[in-house]
């Protein structure tokens, strides 16, 4: 199972509500590239921030899945365990009874999150209008 992030967005009740009237296909279509987007900022502030001792946990956070559906929008940013030699991740993030907490991928989430809110915010706009 993947050490991940993941983003969920409320409060857009109005654009949602005209994005109902939009084709499924449409609207997947307009925001699939802001998943895209969204995740690679992900990648980018997470690699930034991860601590570095001999550089495997940086170089194996990867995007596990950038997608729209149904269900809304996916990103997701993480460490695939048993893929690689970083399946520390958790580790290094919370910290144990040995060694204290290093966050990166809360930190990388935060600091990205307004700027990722308004790419779908964006985008939806964009998808209205059309």
């Amino acid at each position: 199972m993947p050490f991940e992030m993941k983003v969920q967005m409320e409060g857009l009740q109005e654009a949602l509500r005209k994005m109902k009237k939009l084709s499924t296909e449409a609207l997947h279509e307009e925001l699939r590239p802001v998943a895209r987007q969204a995740s690679q900022m992900l990648l980018d502030e997470s690699r930034t921030r991860a601590p570095v001792d001999k550089g495997f946990l940086k170089s194996d956070i990867e995007i596990l899945n950038a997608d729209v559906g149904n269900r809304g929008m996916v990103v997701r940013v993480g460490v695939r365990y048993g893929s690689g030699k970083a399946n520390h991740a958790h580790l290094q993030e919370f910290g144990t009874s040995f060694h204290g907490a290093q966050p990166f991928f809360r930190p990388a989430m935060d600091s990205k999150r307004q700027a990722i809110i308004e790419l779908f915010k964006k985008a939806a706009e964009n998808a209205v209008k059309k």
